[in-house]
């Protein structure tokens, strides 16, 4: 049970570094 808790947190975390690269992409699109 923990380590479930402990796998989803760093998913958690993982996918808002994820979503924070996206969104640099996607400014650089807009700004070119």
């Amino acid at each position: 049970m923990r380590e479930n808790t402990i796998r989803i947190i760093s998913a958690r975390k993982a996918n808002r570094r994820e979503q924070k690269r996206y969104w640099k992409q996607k400014q650089k699109e807009t700004d070119s």
